[in-house]
């Protein structure tokens, strides 16, 4: 109602606090009484990354000399030479299975960022996927209190992960594998293939015709 009122008014930016500064629809449909936790579900694929990549990094400065990362090459686990260079999702789980052989091989002190791993991958077990375990619960909880032992900053995907979560789980019954973002994530790289043949800059005139170029033709080839 308030972006059509600012609409109607001319959308005089400059008048946008009378509207509440409501001057797009929003990008969620939903009543307005709906939640958006049950519009919008914990992603499960980017809380894997974001979280498994925060303990590795802080691991590695915690260690030194760039050791974790070491030892993840030393295992075979590939990071990206993206984004500062980055675990994708299936070196987050193999870091995450191969996290009791990291709790025996890092010093004493750091066991706790090993064991933290540990209790994340069991709320991957646990949460994740498409079976939902009964005490997926009490296996947020043991990773929520392993990773606040670290103090680590808790960045927004842990703050989801650790407040959301389960709420969303106990209300649904369901894992986050029934509502994942993995679909279109592998359908977003499969299309960087196209687009690469047709690709310019974001700001060249004629971006936005090639755009609708690869477009059709990635949709044509996939009828």
């Amino acid at each position: 109602q308030k972006v059509q009122e600012f609409n109607s008014a001319g959308r005089v930016w400059s008048r946008a606090k009378q509207f509440m500064n409501c001057v797009n629809l929003p990008l969620l449909a939903g009543d307005d009484d709906e939640e958006v936790l049950m519009l919008l579900p914990p992603p499960e694929l980017h809380l894997l990354l974001g979280i498994s990549n925060k303990l590795l990094d802080s691991l590695n400065e915690a260690w030194g000399e760039d050791r974790g990362f070491a030892w993840l090459q030393s295992h075979g686990i590939v990071r990206a030479g993206y984004r500062g260079g980055t675990m994708e999702g299936n070196a987050c789980r193999k870091l995450l299975l191969m996290a009791e052989v990291l709790l025996e091989d890092v010093p004493h002190e750091l066991q706790p960022f090993a064991q933290c791993l540990i209790c994340f991958n069991s709320v991957v077990n646990g949460a994740f996927g498409q079976e939902l375990a009964p005490d997926f619960g009490e296996r947020i909880e043991n990773f929520g209190a392993a990773y606040l032992a670290l103090g680590l900053t808790v960045t927004p995907k842990v703050h989801v992960f650790l407040c959301h979560v389960s709420e969303f789980c106990h209300r649904t019954g369901r894992a986050l594998g029934a509502c994942s973002e993995q679909a279109v994530e592998s359908a977003h790289s499969d299309f960087q293939r196209t687009w690469q043949r047709y690709r310019l800059p974001a700001d060249h005139p004629q971006f936005g015709n090639r755009l609708l170029q690869a477009t059709v033709a990635y949709n044509s080839w996939h009828i």
